[in-house]
Parts: C-alpha cells; structure tokens; sequence
C-alpha cells in the first residue's frame, strides 16, 4: 500500500501547486494522452442476481482509481479510466441501479462507488427521444417503476400498459379477471388525475408510441393491447389498417436479447422471447411485420451512445483511441461490439463458459473472469508502467 500512499500524495501536492492547470505548459498538447474506453455487463460479468461475481469489485476499484496513481507519466491527471456499465436490464432509473449494484458488490462510500453517470441500462438513450413526444400520449411497458423513468426522461403523457388496461377493461377482460377490483380503479384514477382524463372517456386517447422498457409482465394483457395499437389506425384500438397504409403508432424496444445469466444455474428467459411471441401473434393475425426500433445491445443506437457517455467522462486532456466491451453475452455483448468497430472480451462467468471462442461471434479475447479482462486492457494499452497496485500479479 506504500506505492498507493505515495501516488495520492503526489495527486494533492499537484492539485494545490496547480500542476494541473499547467499540464500543457509542462509539455504535454491538449489530448495528448492516448486512452482506451471500457463498456461492462453486468449481469453475468460483475453479478449474478443479488450476489457479486468474484474479483467483480476488484476489476471496478481498479477502473476508478485515477490515472496518476497508475502511472508516473499522469502524476497531473486525477481522473480515471472512463467506463460504463452497458446492460440489456432496466426497469428502474440510473441512480436506483447504481445504488443497487453497490450494495451488491460492496463498494459502498467507497471510492469505488458507482453513480448514476456510470450507468447505461437497456432505456437510458430514450431519454433523447422524449422531446419528439412530450406533448404525445404513449404507453411503456415492462417491469419496475418504469411510470417514473418515463417521467424523469421527459415523456409527460406517459401512460403505463396496466393503466390503459384498467381505463379501458373491455380490452382484455381475461386479464382484469385476474385482478383486484380496487387494484384495477386505484390505476385509473391515478391515470386519470396525472393526465387529466375525464371520468368517462367515449374513445381512449390516440397512443403516438409503445416504448417496452423491460421485460413486460402479465403477458396476455400486453401482447393484445400492443397488437390493437399496432394495428390501428389512428392509435386507438377498434380499426385495422390496411397493409398499404403505414404503421402510426411507433414501436420500441429496448432488450432482444432471448437469455440472460442469473443466479440459477440454467439461463433465463429474457425481453426477447416477450418479442419472439409478439411478432409471431401479429404475423398470424394480420399477416404483416412490426416496424420496430430496437435499442439494447447489440443495436448500433446503443453502442454509439455509450461512446458518446465514455467521451463525455474523458478528461479534455485525453483522447478515447479504441472502445472495449467486456461481456458475457456473444449474442449481445461481443456481436455489437464486433459490428460495432469495438474490441470484444468474452468472459466465463456468465452465459459463455467457454473453453473455445464464440464460432457465430468471435471475440478479440477470451479471459476468465472481469478483472482479468481489466487487467488485460491496461497491459495491451499502456496504462501502467508501475508495481504499487500489483494489477499484473
């Protein structure tokens, strides 16, 4: 830990010199230090349901500790390496999933403490999307408090699928038949009083988009409703348009992946079985596909924007040369970052177990676990040229 003590002495004694803001003047150009930047799963790769992968915490403390304390060469650069933890999950906003994961893996008020910032889940880019919609009704589906991350990105007319179904019961009465009567009208009129809907609507309000969030509940209910506003006309279930005609309600999703790794010992079901069965349904119904946007891993929509949250944490005085996926997933993780001009880790700790590469989705590594991933990275990229952290150990 002496090498450790040694380097965060040298951090303060520059910050308060301001060697800092001297850092060109000292023969260093803007963006003179070449750096790579790192995008992780999660699930399979740092947990696997409440419980922490090994050498998890380990691989995140390294990734947060700054640069000049890796290297004599970056005595003056205080931030770390900049990173983000890509995942096809959701459900709950940024600062929820950050607050969760450091519990999980220990790291809480520590320095290794994750944030909000540090977080991508499966919807976090819809947030871009809420200016097109804000004064346009649209229904989100899916598990969670996905009712408060619409309305914290900015979709103010944001209905979820259980209160559409409850303000308008007829539209699947199997599935209201299977809830609570006061349930059912507590969701109305909390609907109601958010959107300002009168008591007795003559026709439901035209539905602009469906965003699925995350994996969706009460399949029945979804997969009918979804399929009527599909299929409409206008947004308000009741018509059928015909196949010259274009699809008006707008169709996103935010997950295709068909697994995941959880803590039982056989994959689980995931988003994109809930996908599978919708298009299959719409197809025999209607004979016709569904227009759909699709974020998620491994969709180029959300590859670009994790480059665009690592730049975002860079230090002006650093360029991002080359992006990294560290995942578990070949299907998600390792195929977008190939298509996606990446270098691909392939980890044994999730899905994949190995002991050879991937045949359909190759990646450029193969390492047992995260922090060998990690660890890996910062050798192949330079990062550090001294012993005090024993990151090559």
């Amino acid at each position: 830990y002496m090498g450790i003590l040694i380097n965060q002495m040298r951090c303060i004694w520059n910050k308060v010199n301001g060697m800092t803001k001297g850092f060109c003047k000292r023969g260093f150009s803007a963006a003179s230090i070449k750096l790579p930047g790192i995008a992780l799963d999660i699930d399979g790769v740092l947990r696997k349901g409440n419980f922490a992968i090994k050498n998890g915490p380990k691989a995140i403390e390294l990734l947060k500790t700054p640069l000049c304390e890796l290297s004599k060469k970056w005595l003056q650069v205080e931030s770390s390496i900049p990173f983000v933890l890509m995942t096809n999950g959701g459900g709950y906003l940024e600062s929820f999933k950050s607050r969760e994961l450091n519990r999980i893996l220990g790291i809480d008020n520590t320095r290794s403490q994750l944030s909000k910032d540090d977080m991508l889940l499966c919807h976090t880019p819809l947030r871009e999307l809420a200016s097109d919609y804000k004064d346009k009704y649209v229904v989100v589906a899916g598990l969670g408090d996905i009712l408060s991350i619409a309305l914290d990105y900015g979709f103010k007319k944001a209905i979820t699928l259980d209160e559409y179904s409850a303000l308008f019961p007829y539209l699947s009465r199997l599935s209201i038949q299977g809830k609570k009567k006061e349930d059912v009208q507590k969701l109305a009129e909390r609907a109601r009083a958010r959107l300002g809907l009168p008591q007795v609507l003559k026709f439901p309000p035209p539905i602009s988009a469906i965003f699925v969030m995350s994996d969706p509940t009460m399949w029945e209910e979804n997969l009918q409703i979804m399929c009527d506003l599909l299929i409409s006309k206008d947004g308000i279930p009741g018509s059928i348009r015909s196949k010259k005609e274009a699809q008006v309600v707008d169709f996103y999703v935010t997950n295709v992946d068909f697994v995941y790794a959880d803590a039982f010992v056989l994959p689980r079901h995931a988003q994109g079985c809930f996908l599978i069965c919708l298009n299959e349904l719409y197809k025999r119904q209607y004979n016709r596909g569904i227009d759909t946007v699709t974020y998620g891993k491994p969709s180029a929509i959300t590859y670009k924007h994790a480059e665009k949250m690592i730049k975002k944490k860079c230090d002006p005085r650093c360029e991002i040369t080359k992006f990294y996926m560290i995942g578990d997933n070949p299907e998600g993780d390792i195929k977008g970052a190939n298509t996606n001009g990446w270098k691909s880790v392939l980890v044994k700790t999730g899905l994949f177990k190995g002991p050879t590469n991937d045949p359909h989705h190759p990646a450029t590594f193969i390492k047992e676990d995260v922090l060998e991933a990690v660890k890996h990275i910062f050798k192949i990229e330079g990062i550090s040229e001294q012993s005090s952290l024993n990151i090559y150990s």
